[in-house]
């Protein structure tokens, strides 16, 4: 699950080195990135993070799992 994270926000952002993804534990990923690519990630009116989160989810559900993504300061 945390390679799509990266591989999606990388492309997103202008400061790839800034993107970190860590897992938690088995259902939770958080991703940092940098301040200024914040709003790259968010979107407008929260749609860019809401299709991350569903793309997430989707491939969560077809490997028999769940997941739950959080966007960290």
């Amino acid at each position: 699950m945390t390679d799509l994270v990266k591989y999606l926000a990388a492309n997103l952002v202008n400061d790839r080195s800034q993107v970190r993804v860590q897992s938690d534990d088995q259902d939770t990923v958080r991703l940092s990135v940098a301040p200024s690519d914040r709003g790259a990630i968010i979107g407008k009116g929260g749609r860019t993070i809401k299709a991350i989160r569903t793309l997430m989810r989707t491939a969560a559900v077809r490997s028999g799992g769940r997941a739950q993504l959080k966007l960290e300061d």
